[in-house]
């Protein structure tokens, strides 16, 4: 078999170039669970949960220090998402000698759509049961 022959990928049925000869194959799946980077996930979720319990007024003292927090979870979120994502493409440019953009990319739509699906699924029939004090834009928007 040659480095530029075809298999299937386990994990998402894609094909995709085989791994080159000396190359881990292993190397070019997701990334392993970061322990330590769960504090950094675990702040981030508090900074921007706090964040909205200020802007829904239930610490109106604390609105400015609240927004401010908000833009910080986010904007750690983004940071942590980019080394992840960049730890990846590395990682498959190591092993393939190439980044395929379009296999990356439906990889990302197979491991978030799912759960935009069930979101958006879980507001509208909260809506159609009357269950949501506003219009299920505002919901999503605001999550």
């Amino acid at each position: 078999m040659t480095t530029d022959a075809i298999h299937t990928t386990p994990r998402t049925g894609l094909y995709a170039p085989a791994v080159p000869a000396g190359a881990n194959a292993s190397s070019t799946r997701g990334l392993r669970h970061l322990p330590g980077l769960d504090g950094v996930r675990g702040l981030g979720v508090a900074l921007v949960l706090f964040s909205h319990s200020v802007i829904y007024g239930r610490a109106p003292s604390l609105s400015a220090t609240g927004l401010r927090s908000g833009a910080a979870g986010v904007t750690l979120f983004f940071v942590l998402s980019g080394y992840l994502i960049t730890t990846l493409l590395v990682r498959e440019e190591t092993a393939m000698r190439r980044i395929s953009l379009p296999l990356f990319y439906t990889r990302r739509a197979l491991r978030l759509f799912p759960a935009l699906w069930l979101y958006l699924t879980v507001i509208t029939l909260l809506w159609l049961a009357g269950r949501l004090p506003h219009h299920p834009w505002h919901s999503l928007v605001t999550s």
